[in-house]
């Protein structure tokens, strides 16, 4: 019969792209922020609730000797041997009470 048929349909992704645009503009936040704690002239170090390492900046590693390799997903007592035990303590002591704490810690090298 030589008629022509068309069939369409459209979204509005307007939601969609703000939504993306959100989370590059959130990504690029998390980038500096990553890059100044990765770069301050003092250790910063992170753990999870088993007391292992899941984040040591370059200030921690040029303190310690240690590179973010060798430290990752080990505990102190992995990484300082019996000295560690002393970290593990005061970890001990932040996940019962709750409460945060500043100590300063000896690392011999």
């Amino acid at each position: 019969d030589g008629s022509v048929h068309l069939v369409g349909s459209s979204t509005d992704i307007t939601d969609v792209k703000a939504r993306e645009q959100a989370l590059r503009q959130s990504m690029s936040e998390n980038e500096v922020f990553r890059s100044l704690i990765d770069n301050v002239p003092v250790s910063i170090y992170a753990k999870r609730s088993d007391l292992r390492q899941f984040y040591v900046n370059k200030g921690w590693c040029d303190l310690t000797g240690f590179s973010k390799e060798e430290a990752i997903g080990k505990t102190d007592v992995e990484i300082f041997g019996a000295d560690g035990e002393a970290f593990v303590a005061g970890d001990l002591a932040v996940l019962r009470t709750g409460e945060t704490q500043e100590i300063e810690e000896t690392v011999v090298l």
